[in-house]
């Protein structure tokens, strides 16, 4: 009798298949990525919590109802990690800070809860900067997360953990947040499909209260869009107690590509483009146009000195409302946070009103600067990834790189609650994934995941793999 091969552990897609076909058991499944934890984890620092009695009665329960031909749907039995800055009853949630160290919220956000009553496996919680608000993954209670490509560079931010641990083949399946490329930004640095879908698609019920307004959204982690379908079939759908929900009804899966009217915007205002990145951005431009996308070079819309200023007071004020209340914040956060949450403070209700005035205004005029186009297409980072001990590069592309480079892209999308995704699109000539964002109009999920997946069929970027080696 020939054995069975080895669990798909980095792969949701296949995992399911595996699962659904009977190659693989719930069981042997967590069993494997809990092996590729024990193996990589000491040294990428992704996953900062597990309760491994309670995912492996969990594997055993699904396990029970696949041999019993009951199994709840494609995700039972399917391991996944949650984002340290969501809530899940038997962790805690330190949203990166000493602020929250021994905070237990003891209930579900509801993307957890969904994913558990369809089956899935929690293995833990992953690392992510102090309220989430960075480009690497670090903070003073869990220390770095690094990258499994190269361990001495960053796997981006804030959902870092989140993607070094799929990179890494601890679990097929993260869930993050996203609020400014937090989702995006990571599956660009290692590799992966990160999804931020349109404000309100996926309903939140629990959590710590947003820092800007409705900038953020819960994202999806995978190998590939087959897989982020997966999830998102399961995550995505109204809930009456969320009213941004109630908007949408279920995502068209069949929706072609051919047809969509693409601009390809190169560089981003004030900032340059890596040379590399721009090479492998026209590149994947090409394939686009090979699927039957019609692709125009163009600028990005709306003003981005408006877009900065208004967001720097809407995050400022919202880091001031976390902290204030908590007796010796000032010690307890890092500097940078205590900047911020000081300039938050210094601002009047009024200036928080005018920043909201700005960003209704902004939106407007981002939707008449779209013209006929569809969908927008740009790198998701202008830059490859860098060293964690340096940090971002000082120019890129022959440009001073100013202190938003990194979200030059991705913030945008937040701001206009549209949806984006980050697939892989090639390799830096020092042998580091370069990701490819597609941002689409409001409401327009299942077009920006059909040229995703387009791309991923005429492509095989995201079937490459950190070279971690075999696993034990």
């Amino acid at each position: 009798m020939e054995p069975h091969p080895a669990p798909p552990v980095d792969d949701l897609a296949a995992a399911a298949t595996a699962l659904g076909t009977g190659t693989a058991t719930s069981e042997g499944l967590l069993e494997a990525c809990l092996a590729r934890l024990s193996a990589h984890n000491p040294s990428l620092n992704a996953i900062i919590a597990t309760d491994l009695p309670a995912a492996r009665a969990a594997a055993a329960e699904s396990g029970a109802r696949r041999r019993a031909g009951k199994a709840i749907g494609p995700l039972d039995g399917v391991p996944f990690t949650v984002k340290d800055n969501l809530y899940a009853t038997g962790f805690g949630a330190t949203w990166g800070s000493r602020l929250f160290r021994d905070f237990a919220p003891g209930v579900d956000d509801l993307c957890v809860a969904r994913l558990r009553a369809a089956g899935a496996v929690l293995v833990g919680k992953t690392n992510t900067p102090e309220f989430a608000l960075a480009v690497h993954t670090s903070n003073p209670v869990f220390g770095t997360t690094r990258n499994p490509w190269n361990p001495a560079m960053v796997p981006a931010g804030s959902s870092g953990g989140a993607a070094a641990a799929v990179a890494a083949g601890m679990a097929p399946l993260a869930i993050g947040t996203d609020a400014g490329g937090s989702i995006r930004l990571p599956a660009a640095f290692t590799g992966l499909s990160g999804f931020k879908p349109s404000t309100g698609r996926i309903p939140r019920l629990h959590g710590f209260p947003p820092l800007s307004l409705d900038y953020q959204a819960i994202g999806v982690m995978a190998r590939d869009v087959a897989g982020l379908r997966l999830a998102m079939a399961v995550l995505a759908g109204p809930d009456a107690r969320d009213r941004a929900s109630l908007a949408f009804g279920p995502l068209d899966a069949s929706l072609p590509a051919g047809g969509t009217r693409i601009r390809l915007v190169m560089q981003a205002p004030g900032e340059g483009t890596d040379p590399a990145v721009a090479a492998l951005l026209r590149d994947a431009a090409a394939v686009l146009a090979e699927a039957g996308c019609t692709v125009t070079e163009g600028a990005m819309p709306g003003d981005a000195t408006a877009l900065r200023d208004f967001s720097a007071v809407l995050s400022a004020v919202g880091v001031a409302r976390v902290v204030q209340g908590h007796e010796g914040w000032q010690d307890a956060v890092t500097p940078a946070i205590r900047a911020v949450a000081e300039r938050g403070m210094a601002l009047s209700g009024i200036d928080h009103a005018r920043a909201q005035d700005g960003l209704a205004a902004w939106r407007a005029s981002v939707g008449a600067a779209m013209g006929d186009d569809d969908l927008i297409v740009t790198p998701t980072c202008p830059a490859p990834p860098w060293p964690i001990e340096s940090g971002p590069p000082a120019t890129v592309g022959g440009m001073p790189a100013g202190p938003r480079m990194p979200v030059a892209f991705t913030a945008f999308a937040n701001a206009m609650g549209w949806p984006a995704i980050s697939i892989p699109c090639g390799l830096s000539p020092d042998g580091l994934p370069i990701g490819l964002h597609l941002i689409g109009r409001y409401g327009q999920d299942a077009r920006v995941l059909a040229l995703a997946e387009a791309f991923q069929q005429r492509t095989a970027w995201h079937k490459a793999r950190p070279p971690l080696g075999e696993t034990p």
